[in-house]
């Protein structure tokens, strides 16, 4: 990760070739419900070791890029527009105090749900519990999303997203709103 810096977003890309040889079915199930292959993020905290924090079941963890990829992801890492180097350094800050937290199977079960409907549906249904003050438990979007807005640089107010719990990882594929900084599929500006 010779680009990114600490607090950027790193996105996990479910490459379906390389999947085959594993098996992973709820990096499939989450692809399919998105209608997009990202299906994963994590926080880089020291791009030069490829270190990071990510919500993993069961817990909120530090990993090292290599130990997660396990061979079926692509990555890309991303940066929200506008954001100062201060506030993702406070971003990854709290990352940091939230390692050893639970994962949070229960809402990441109603999301499945919200994603399933909006699927049927259209985009106008979207996810809506208030997951502010809700706990000490995580799954990895909403790790992302609320470790920003502790920061001071609200995510889902940069999307039109009303609800933090309700940002899914396609959302940060969003060029208008976060810029690749570097990808294991390309290089950026090729």
């Amino acid at each position: 990760m010779a680009a990114a810096r600490p607090g950027d977003i790193l996105l996990f890309r479910l490459n379906l070739e390389k999947w085959l040889a594993y098996t992973r079915p709820w990096a499939l199930l989450i692809a399919w419900f998105q209608g997009n292959p990202v299906t994963h993020t994590a926080l880089v905290v020291d791009p030069d070791n490829g270190v990071l924090v990510e919500a993993w079941y069961p817990r909120v963890r530090k990993s090292i890029l290599e130990n997660v990829l396990e061979g079926c992801y692509d990555w890309e890492v991303v940066r929200p527009t506008g954001v100062t180097e201060e506030q993702q350094t406070a971003a990854v800050e709290h990352a940091l105090s939230l390692v050893g937290r639970g994962y949070d199977v229960k809402s990441l079960w109603s999301l499945a749900k919200w994603l399933l409907l909006e699927k049927v549906f259209g985009p106008f249904v979207r996810h809506r519990i208030d997951v502010k003050e809700k706990g000490n438990e995580y799954f990895c979007q909403e790790l992302v999303t609320l470790c920003y807005l502790k920061a001071g640089y609200s995510i889902p107010d940069k999307l039109d997203i009303q609800d933090p719990s309700a940002v899914v990882p396609k959302d940060l594929m969003n060029r208008r709103v976060f810029i690749l900084i570097e990808s294991s599929m390309c290089l950026v500006g090729e």
